[in-house]
């Protein structure tokens, strides 16, 4: 049986929280628990938390319990899962973080993808795992007295608004060992057939024979047969036609799939499960069979990655499709043979205290000289001499066996007590930076790890890794005080991960890197540590820009070590980049056609990273042109006009003279190339409206206000006419909305809060049917 503790469920009052919300307009609010809005399927309780994400969240917008609980949750027993149940609106993600470690633990954060919406789905977090954020260490071993919850972790609220529910925080401890048969092929519910593909027998199904050898190892009646002809390719195999009744699931710790083969040469046997119900990602993973000519017990471990794209692990998911491969990877030219398989089952076993962990390290291109390597780490606190390697036939190759406990660990190779060690920069793929230190990170399964061999202070093996530099050059620009960074295409993070340094202050920042051959990757540059990338540099319509991945630079594929130069926001091949030239282009939009109230216009596009607010649009003389002056560079770039931070937009349908459709979307688009002043265009017309006379527009003395400068509260005195409502709004210098509401029909004095404003100048607006009033405000400090 597999142990449980519940955490929270939100159904009495000791296990139950409230969550604060941080990161977004409802920053210091609390949650609410309230009845299930979806007693079904798998969450029937009559509590449950409800979590808000409102438009203007953070990527990390969140919400963490209080009061912290009274007995912190033990993540001390290896094997132990962090499970919850989710509702959520769209597909996404669900990101679990533990803060105030009562024992020393570092925080622990670890994302889990929601793949069913308007469902309840159980997700569980493996506390073995490596945290997502610095210091990139698991909690197991560890007790915490904080939960903090993330819903679409890394989304804003403008690309996944909503209400979310959450319910049954449950500490899952490992079951009991055991095994669950999957498939004995001796009755109906234990049996299926296997289709062949990948040779001659395409299409063909396989058999269900008498045991040709049955014997001490496999005394079973039944067993199938599954043939590998001559002309099989490389990838060739049997997948379960129809699929088992009983799937595979890997949802306790510890599980794995075991299952009989005998084969008439030793080879290597590989397993691929496919058809996730949970979300998984289809894994395959090879084991090899020592024995020829007899029956074997392999088994193969679903917290290791896949083989395949894109690599990751089976833990904690359920799977529908079993497929086979014999002598995987080799063709039936070189190993065409019959093969038998039987007992296909899921066994788990209690979380071993200690691991098996082999470690290689491949010296022949150092060029120094030394007498032994040695391994240091967090495991034996960096110990000198704790764990020697050794090289017993002089081939270059350093190898020890360590018994360890499952989780994290950091250390590195060195060379006769710390008189030489490798040298990290933190750009590598296996390192991570800790306290100023960077080191080799290693996430440990339950059942142990076998590292490649890496050649020292590399990542990769000797001979298979290329360096490249980026130099970037910005003399042309003012560099932002959190410096520049490299970013994107799925290699380099979010802005502020990969600083870029100028060590000689000549305006050229440099960063290096270590990838495999072969790599290639979609890249930016951004000024600052903006984690929108509304500081990312603008390159539209350059050659260097890839439209259809955000405008991205793109490098690679490198063979060799390569040295980029180019300037930030231009494609060029140097980094000596002197002074951007930049043009005046202004922008003007006729919003005489447009019948429901607004209160500023905003041109937006790929210049300022379609910003809600970045470049408000001005109508001084209140003729209904509304424009705005922007310095661009050359280069083609798509935008449009849109009201009130993209509360309306222009929508066009594709195919007008003034726009262009790419990646689904619909926009404006313009060629930059000198000073100009665009004509003036109808709101959502490629064309001006019919002419406007200021007349046309009613202006009234609608109200005044008092006190005016104001501090604290401001007085509005309304002579409103008629039984039409009206609207007030305030608006800062920017143009961004502060305040937004109807006011009350008939009313004639209102009291109005401005403590909470920022000293500055203000523009109130009054609007009633045709007519507008406008007023500056002032707040003092």
């Amino acid at each position: 049986m597999q142990g449980q503790t519940i955490i929270l469920d939100f159904e009495k009052p000791e296990t139950s929280r409230d969550f604060q919300y941080f990161g977004s307009g409802l920053d210091g609010q609390k949650n609410k628990i309230i009845n299930n809005p979806s007693a079904t399927g798998l969450n029937t309780s009559l509590k449950v938390a409800e979590y808000v994400k409102p438009a203007d969240a953070q990527t990390w917008a969140g919400a963490f319990i209080t009061p912290d609980f009274d007995k912190a949750v033990d993540l001390s027993k290896p094997g132990s899962l962090v499970c919850m149940k989710v509702w959520m609106n769209q597909v996404g993600n669900v990101a679990l973080k533990f803060e105030g470690s009562t024992n020393g633990g570092p925080n622990w954060t670890v994302t889990e993808p929601v793949n069913k919406a308007k469902e309840w789905v159980e997700i569980c977090f493996d506390v073995s795992k490596a945290s997502i954020e610095d210091p990139f260490k698991a909690a197991l071993g560890f007790s915490y007295k904080r939960i903090v919850v993330f819903v679409d972790f890394g989304k804003t609220g403008a690309q996944s608004a909503g209400t979310s529910y959450l319910d049954d925080f449950i500490l899952k401890l490992p079951p009991a060992p055991g095994c669950k048969t999957v498939l004995d092929f001796e009755v109906d519910s234990t049996s299926t057939v296997f289709q062949y593909f990948g040779s001659g027998l395409d299409g063909q199904k396989n058999k269900v024979v008498n045991n040709p050898a049955a014997t001490a190892g496999n005394d079973s009646k039944k067993v199938i047969e599954i043939f590998k002809p001559a002309d099989s390719q490389t990838w060739a195999g049997a997948f379960s036609s129809p699929n088992p009744k009983i799937p595979v699931s890997f949802a306790k710790p510890g599980s794995k799939i075991c299952m009989k083969v005998w084969m008439k040469k030793a080879g290597v046997f590989a397993v691929k499960l496919e058809g996730a119900s949970t979300g998984g990602a289809n894994w395959v993973q090879q084991v090899e069979v020592p024995k020829a000519k007899e029956w074997v017990e392999i088994c193969f471990d679903p917290t290791l990655p896949s083989l395949e794209d894109p690599k990751k692990p089976a833990a904690s998911y359920t799977y529908q499709t079993i497929v086979l491969f014999p002598d995987f990877g080799k063709t039936g030219a070189t190993s065409s043979d019959t093969n038998y398989v039987d007992d296909i089952k899921v066994c788990t076993e209690a979380a071993p205290s200690k691991v098996d962990v082999d470690f290689a390290v491949d010296m022949k291109k150092y060029a120094g000289t030394f007498q032994t390597v040695y391994i240091s780490g967090t495991f034996n606190n960096w110990s000198d001499s704790s764990n020697p390697l050794q090289d017993t036939d002089k081939d270059g190759i350093w190898t020890t066996r360590l018994s360890l406990d499952p989780g994290t660990i950091q250390y590195k190779f060195q060379l006769d007590k710390w008189a030489k060690q490798e040298e990290f920069t933190g750009t590598e793929t296996c390192t991570v930076t800790d306290g100023g230190f960077t080191n080799r990170n290693l996430v440990i399964p339950a059942s142990g790890v076998k590292k490649d061999t890496f050649c020292f202070n590399s990542c990769y093996a000797c001979g298979k890794a290329i360096k490249f530099t980026v130099n970037l050059g910005t003399q042309h620009i003012t560099v932002a005080p959190t410096g520049i960074f490299i970013a994107g295409g799925g290699n380099f993070g979010v802005p502020g991960n990969f600083p870029l340094k100028d060590a000689d202050k000549d305006g050229i920042y440099s960063i290096t890197f270590e990838r495999p051959i072969g790599f290639t990757s979609f890249y930016t540059f951004t000024n600052g540590a903006c984690a929108d990338y509304s500081c990312k540099e603008i390159i539209s319509g350059q050659a260097c820009a890839n439209a259809d991945n955000y405008n991205d630079r793109k490098m690679g594929p490198f063979t060799k070590d390569t040295i980029l130069n180019t300037c930030f926001g231009q494609c060029t091949t140097t980094a000596t980049c002197g002074v951007q030239v930049t043009r005046k282009v202004t922008f003007r939009v006729n919003m005489k056609s447009y019948a429901k109230s607004f209160v500023g216009v905003y041109v937006s596009g790929q210049f300022n990273e379609w910003s809600a607010n970045k470049n408000p649009m001005r109508d001084d003389d209140n003729d209904k042109i509304w424009t705005a002056e922007i310095n661009l560079p050359d280069g083609k770039f798509e935008f449009k006009y849109q009201i009130d931070g993209w509360t309306a937009q222009e929508e066009f349908k594709g195919g007008e003279s003034c726009t262009v459709t790419s990646g689904g979307f619909t926009n404006r688009v313009l060629t930059v190339s000198k000073d100009s002043i665009l004509n003036v265009a109808c709101f959502n017309a490629c064309t001006n409206c019919a002419t406007t006379d200021a007349r046309d527009i009613s202006f009234a003395p609608l109200f005044s206000i008092f006190p005016n400068p104001a501090t604290d509260e401001i007085q509005l005195n309304l002579k409103l006419v008629g039984s039409e409502s009206a609207r007030w709004m305030l608006m800062d210098a920017l143009g961004r909305i502060c305040q937004s509401y109807t006011l009350p029909k008939a009313t004639q004095s209102l009291n109005i809060d401005v403590s909470g404003l920022q000293p500055g100048v203000y523009w109130a607006v009054i609007y009633q049917g045709e007519k507008r009033d406008v007023r500056k405000l002032v707040i003092n400090p």
